[in-house]
């Protein structure tokens, strides 16, 4: 009975540094970047994923937790940077809306110059608009 127990103890050892290795990356047996499963905590221990369902299911709960907690934490931050990206997207739409109307402002201060420009030159002297002229040229 002894063997048994302290057999049961090293798998839990071994199913818990499994679990800990999946977390920080450093994993053996399965591509590095798995995320917690219990299936990838079966395959990183060496067993089948039923041994864990079946014989610790202890450590499938814990492992459930986990992933709760994992993607709890993922969804919030992806939640966060959502709420981040509007929030910028309507700093932006703002900015755009600011910048059209200076656009619209000094495109209309633009042709008024332009008409002002064209009288001036209409009310110049005939030799004076010629000599305007060839200096433009050079």
């Amino acid at each position: 009975m002894n063997e048994i127990s302290s057999r049961r103890e090293s798998r839990v050892r071994e199913l818990k540094l499994a679990i800990r290795r999946l977390e920080t990356g450093r994993v053996r047996k399965v591509p590095s970047g798995t995320r917690l499963s219990i299936s990838a905590v079966a395959r990183e221990a060496g067993i089948d994923p039923a041994t864990i369902h079946t014989a610790y299911p202890d450590i499938a709960e814990l492992i459930r937790k986990m992933m709760g907690r994992e993607t709890r934490a993922q969804r919030d931050s992806k939640a966060s940077e959502l709420r981040e990206a509007r929030r910028q997207m309507g700093d932006l739409r703002a900015e755009v809306a600011a910048l059209k109307q200076e656009l619209t402002a000094l495109a209309s201060r633009h042709a008024t110059l332009l008409i002002e420009a064209q009288q001036l030159r209409a009310s110049l002297p005939a030799t004076v608009q010629r000599l305007v002229g060839a200096s433009r040229s050079l």
